[in-house]
């Protein structure tokens, strides 16, 4: 699906600050078993999550219209004869 989000998070413990890079394969994510530990941050990936849903269904779309487009196209007769 090609979509990708990151996250930064400041002062990440011991280590420091720490960069978050996700690749969503799958845009029905389930939060269910995630600790939101601010309302803020709650609302955040809940906005993240729909706008992958979002893309994911319209790159779902996107690739359904192409393979009708080839359907339509290789059902057109073609001519094999000689030009002119």
């Amino acid at each position: 699906m090609r979509l990708g989000f990151a996250a930064l998070l400041p002062a990440f413990g011991e280590l420091g600050d720490a960069l978050v890079l996700q690749w969503v394969r799958n845009p029905d994510i389930d939060d269910s078993p995630w600790v939101y530990g601010d309302p803020s941050i709650e609302t955040l990936a809940h906005l993240i999550m729909a706008q992958a849903r979002e893309l994911g269904d319209a790159a779902t779309a996107m690739r359904r219209r192409q393979a009708r487009r080839q359907q339509l196209f290789a059902a057109l007769p073609t001519d094999d004869g000689p030009a002119g």
